[in-house]
């Protein structure tokens, strides 16, 4: 069995880097004949093999680069490297700190379409004629909130105020909704995506107000705002 261990080194080892990262490195072993196995671990994990040669000449200097992989979870990995010969002589550790960013994203399916109905006879909360929910990505490290905001409602002719409302359920009190952002969901980080569907009665609807309302088509520009507050 041979005495001499694999010498190794990063060219970021001690580094802080930032995902997606490959590993560069250079290795050697001072006995020949030898096959030589790299590893990488992820803090406490099992260490996994990243690919094995031949070292069919002592001291000969072995370089070369590997990919970490896509799905770290987001967050701090500290990733250790480390070599072994055939003669089980195991190398000095090296170690990177690798960050994982995240994602923070938000998209809509559906829209907000009330069709048309008759001008009630009095003040009237109107149900959305099509289903409608707001996607999010929130792996990004910290904490989430969701806003949302609306103009007033407007015709060619006429602006409604106070028009346009949210509520959380169908038995919630509808609160309206105006240009200053309404907080309506909190969360923290996950990996999965989160889906936000509401029933046709709840969510973003339309309080309909007949001493308000013209016969006319009307619109108004619905906002979502996702945030984010980062670990500390």
């Amino acid at each position: 069995m041979g005495a001499n261990k694999p010498t190794l080194t990063l060219d970021d080892n001690g580094k802080t880097v930032n995902a997606p990262y490959t590993l560069s490195y250079h290795v050697a072993d001072a006995d020949d004949g030898t096959q030589i196995r790299m590893y990488y671990q992820d803090g406490s994990g099992t260490p996994v093999l990243m690919f094995t040669y031949n070292n069919s000449k002592a001291n000969e200097l072995h370089s070369g680069t590997y990919k970490l992989p896509n799905n770290l979870s987001p967050g701090k990995h500290v990733i250790t490297v480390h070599a072994v010969d055939s003669d089980d002589n195991k190398s000095d550790t090296q170690t990177i700190t690798v960050i994982v960013p995240g994602k923070l994203g938000l998209t809509t399916t559906g829209s907000l379409d009330f069709g048309s109905t008759n001008i009630p006879d009095k003040a009237t909360i109107l149900s959305r004629k099509t289903d409608f929910s707001v996607d999010l990505e929130t792996s990004l490290p910290g904490t989430w909130d969701l806003s949302v905001s609306a103009t007033d409602l407007t015709s060619g002719s006429n602006t409604i105020k106070g028009a346009v409302i949210y509520r959380a359920t169908a038995g919630d009190n509808a609160q309206v909704l105006n240009q200053t952002g309404l907080k309506i969901l909190s969360g923290s980080s996950k990996l999965t995506p989160t889906k936000v569907p509401w029933d046709k009665d709840a969510g973003v609807l339309i309080k309909a107000d007949p001493s308000q309302i013209h016969k006319d088509a009307y619109t108004a520009k619905v906002s979502w705002v996702l945030s984010n507050t980062p670990s500390k």
